[in-house]
């Protein structure tokens, strides 16, 4: 029997499970050994980000984890989407913005990176989000990402990302049908 790991967030769930019986995206199929990180609540914020270094220094110190690291996942809130004044970003701004950290969070681990969507990841409106980090997870797992909330198989382990914010409507019920 495969082993069962759970995540209980406030605001958002990280599971990974033994995969069901619907098909999903298999970003590697051999049952080897693997290790994965979570991270969550980076709140990069610009112009400089400031996490950048702590970012570095996690990704160093996963460099020698056995067995080796395969991917990231992060629970969400990976920008602060605000200015220093706590104002909002605006689409514009919080497309640098979550480009900016996730070319820090790639570069630093060179690893696939997935993650959930925080309620600081939609500010300016959410597209940055569906803009940016959508197809990055579509490229790792080459096939169509355009939900904020999905899942894929990484060997004998299925990662499952969900959406709070739709928890009670769209993607509970593609939950359901994804048994």
């Amino acid at each position: 029997m495969r082993r069962l790991l759970r995540w209980g967030m406030p605001l958002m769930s990280l599971t990974a499970l033994a995969c069901g019986a619907e098909p999903l995206p298999m970003l590697e199929p051999a049952a080897r050994s693997f290790s994965f990180a979570v991270l969550g609540d980076l709140h990069f914020s610009r112009p400089a980000f400031e996490r950048e270094q702590t970012l570095r220094a996690i990704a160093a110190s996963l460099k020698t984890v056995q067995p080796p690291l395969a991917l990231v996942c992060h629970t969400g809130d990976l920008v602060s989407g605000e200015d220093a004044n706590h104002r909002q970003w605006d689409a514009a701004g919080m497309a640098e913005e979550v480009a900016g950290a996730l070319a820090c969070v790639t570069n630093a681990f060179e690893v696939p990176f997935f993650m959930a969507v925080g309620n600081h990841d939609r500010h300016g409106g959410g597209t940055a989000y569906a803009q940016t980090v959508l197809p990055l997870f579509a490229r790792h797992l080459a096939v169509p990402v355009t939900r904020p909330y999905f899942a894929f198989c990484y060997g004998n382990a299925c990662f499952v990302f969900l959406d709070y914010m739709e928890y009670k409507a769209t993607a509970w019920r593609w939950t359901r049908a994804t048994r």
